[in-house]
């Protein structure tokens, strides 16, 4: 398992209604804040890649695993 403490603060800004999940929306949110609108079907997509245990929502250890294999 990857270092959370590396990630943690990322993954912070991007759980805007800081829950300890990152959601569809929320990624939406933050790739629109940054300038690439994006459907709701492809944040969707982008969830289920770094979502290893199904619940349809990225966790910080999830979020620091993805990131690490960069």
């Amino acid at each position: 398992m990857a270092d959370t403490s590396a990630y943690a603060a990322t993954f912070e800004i991007v759980d805007a209604n800081k829950d300890g999940h990152i959601s569809a929306t929320e990624l939406k949110q933050l790739m629109k804040a940054l300038g690439e609108d994006i459907t709701e079907e492809t944040a969707t997509e982008v969830v289920q890649r770094m979502d290893s245990n199904g619940d349809g929502e990225i966790s910080l250890a999830e979020f620091a695993t993805y990131m690490a294999k960069g």
